[in-house]
């Protein structure tokens, strides 16, 4: 793949991704700079399906009527960051 970031070229490797099934994580090279990084991705996760009995919400915005699901709302997870100045090769 070809990657153009501020008038520079780059090629990356692409990567097929794996099936939502395979528990092995394919570690990730990443490269910045001239320095290359290992990295594991999280887990996939395969997104739950939405029940068919689920309660619709009608929403009113200026005059436009919606519908949407009013799915139970999920708990908190913290977002996950790279610290890229402490990472250990």
């Amino acid at each position: 793949m070809k990657l153009l970031y501020r008038g520079i070229s780059y090629e990356a490797p692409i990567q097929p991704a794996p099936a939502p099934s395979d528990s092995s994580q394919p570690r990730v090279r990443l490269m910045y700079r001239g320095n290359t990084y290992e990295y594991t991705p999280l887990p996939r996760v395969a997104p739950e399906p939405i029940p068919a009995d689920a309660p619709m919400v009608t929403l009113m915005y200026r005059g436009n009527t919606y519908q949407r699901l009013s799915l139970t709302p999920q708990p908190y997870q913290q977002p996950c960051a790279l610290n890229w100045r402490w990472m250990s090769s």
